[in-house]
């Protein structure tokens, strides 16, 4: 775990804007499918861009992916689980 931290952390320090838009496209993908801990990709974000850009990026980040998660849910899966709890 901690050398993908650390991988993470030198893939974002090593360039910065294509590191805050993988910051938050991670982050995206974490709220879509929530397989690891967010809390890690928000303590790199916190470490790399500090404390008030850190949780404005992850904060808006946050929010995109849980729209995107709704929205996908809710005209792609919801007719599905509508028909199968109709008789």
């Amino acid at each position: 775990m901690i050398n993908l931290i650390q991988t993470i952390i030198d893939l974002i320090m090593s360039t910065e804007i294509y590191g805050v838009v993988f910051s938050c496209l991670i982050i995206i993908v974490e709220s879509i499918v929530p397989i690891i801990p967010i809390l890690v990709f928000i303590s790199i974000n916190f470490m790399l861009l500090g404390n008030i850009m850190g949780f404005l990026v992850s904060w808006i980040s946050v929010i995109i992916g849980c729209l995107i998660s709704y929205f996908i849910f809710k005209n792609g899966l919801g007719n599905h689980f509508e028909n199968l709890t109709q008789n």
